[in-house]
């Protein structure tokens, strides 16, 4: 979900030079060394002279955040996996590799996912009018669906215009359902969803586009959007801890981490509810959404076909809407090509986010179970001694409020792990390092920079 009216503005300097995660194999021990290393050697935004690198679980203390999960991707496989806190402060219940997060907007590139199977499979018209292939509800017209119509397409990247007022979130006995949430028909607590501008004129971060093509999923499946997700992605890709379920059955064995405030208080409804699931109602693992990244990879570059054709994957990580939108994630050009997708996603009690490269099978993913999760490590994450610093990569995501770019320092870092000391490509002069310029940026006028907490996540 997301509380940023405009959007993301991200910049990624490239990550890979030469040899950049090129070697073939790490031997055990070292890699548990590296591990280690990244755990206790967290370097602060301003390097003081003499000052001692953190560790992580100082920094899970300093920010009272209870948990974090991490799965770092390389050679389109899952190289490493840990959890570290507790999934529930009340019970004590520790994060384990089946903890489900719930992850907010990470759920809209599962969910362009799942409307890109429905075009795959000749039931989705990627192009074509919305209303003539909606069923049970439309958009409704005005003078700007006068202008041009709503498509899937432009509903994914953004530009469809589509609106309604947050917040989304719910108690799980009290969830609207995805009609009464368009409609804005009690007890949903958003006004109805309306077009407010010419469909692809603007791009517009929009959690309602995303209601909308949750609605047309259904309608062109013939079935609930959690079980097409299920039967096309989840079983297929082995993401056997994923699912929508906002308020599982009672007696259901689902291990779920509870959500926390800023203050490292358990939030009063510890697991709040979505209705648009295709917006911000996933819960997931980090590795099984490591496996959901790994696949975009491979199916980009045609070694694997499982999900979407090649040409969809291909669509999807492509600039779409004001060139820092595909279909479903945020993307970055750099010296005239995309290198990156990812997406940053927060609801009531977590944040998460993941980063990957769209060619060379590297990336990481990270979900915490508190609302300033992203604040965890405003750092530039390195191994002292072992990793060079910052002659050959720097990852800094910029957003309207101050938790991505430490976050994006944290990827920074953990995108590097598997890497032995000396590797060393051709050098490659890049921009100011994070450490060098502060990892917190100062706030723009008129943005407040602190979580909107009440309102709908990223």
């Amino acid at each position: 979900m997301h509380k940023v009216k405009t959007g993301l503005l991200v910049s990624v300097v490239s990550f890979l030079l030469n040899g950049l995660f090129g070697y073939s194999h790490v031997l055990a021990d070292t890699m548990e060394d590296e591990i280690s290393g990244v755990e206790s050697n967290l370097l602060p935004a301003v390097i003081i002279a003499g000052q001692p690198a953190f560790r992580l679980e100082d920094r899970m203390a300093h920010y009272r955040v209870p948990g974090i999960s991490i799965t770092v991707i390389r050679d389109f496989e899952i190289l490493w996996s840990r959890q570290y806190g507790l999934a529930d402060v009340d019970l004590a219940v520790p994060v384990s590799p089946t903890t489900q997060f719930n992850v907010g907007s990470l759920s809209k590139g599962m969910a362009s996912l799942a409307v890109l199977c429905l075009v795959n499979d000749g039931l989705v018209e990627l192009d074509g009018d919305i209303n003539s292939q909606l069923k049970s509800w439309k958009v409704p017209e005005n003078e700007f669906t006068q202008q041009a119509v709503v498509t899937p397409r432009l509903l994914m990247n953004h530009s469809g215009g589509a609106i309604f007022s947050p917040p989304v979130f719910y108690a799980p006995d009290h969830l609207p359902t995805l009609l009464q949430t368009l409609n804005g028909q009690s007890p949903a607590n958003t006004r109805p969803v309306t077009i407010d501008r010419v469909p692809g004129s603007q791009f517009q971060y929009s959690n309602a586009g995303f209601a909308i093509l949750q609605q047309l999923a259904e309608d062109a499946a013939g079935e609930p959007f959690e079980v097409l997700s299920r039967d096309r992605i989840f079983d297929p890709l082995q993401m056997t801890h994923s699912g929508y379920e906002q308020a599982p059955p009672e007696g259901a064995q689902v291990n779920r981490a509870a959500g926390h405030q800023a203050n490292g208080m358990t939030e009063e409804i510890k697991r709040h509810a979505y209705p648009i699931l295709a917006a911000g109602g996933l819960w997931t693992t980090t590795e099984d959404y490591a496996r959901f990244v790994i696949e975009l990879q491979k199916t980009y570059q045609g070694r694997s076909q499982k999900i979407i054709s090649q040409e969809l994957a291909r669509q999807m990580l492509s600039p779409q809407a004001a060139r820092q939108y595909g279909l479903g994630v945020f993307m970055r050009e750099n010296d005239g090509e995309i290198h990156y997708f990812g997406h940053m996603g927060d609801n009531r009690g977590f944040f998460a986010g993941y980063l990957a490269h769209i060619t060379d099978g590297y990336g990481v993913v990270i979900f915490t179970n508190s609302q300033v999760g992203a604040q965890l490590i405003p750092a530039h994450l390195v191994q002292i001694g072992q990793i060079e610093l910052i002659n050959h990569a720097i990852v800094n995501f910029e957003l309207r409020f101050d938790q991505v770019e430490a976050f994006m320092c944290l990827t920074c870092g953990l995108l590097r792990l598997g890497l032995r000391r000396g590797w060393c490509g051709r050098r490659q002069r890049l921009s100011r390092p994070c450490h060098r310029r502060g990892l917190v940026p100062q706030p723009r006028p008129g943005c407040d920079p602190r979580p909107a907490l009440g309102k709908a996540g990223l």
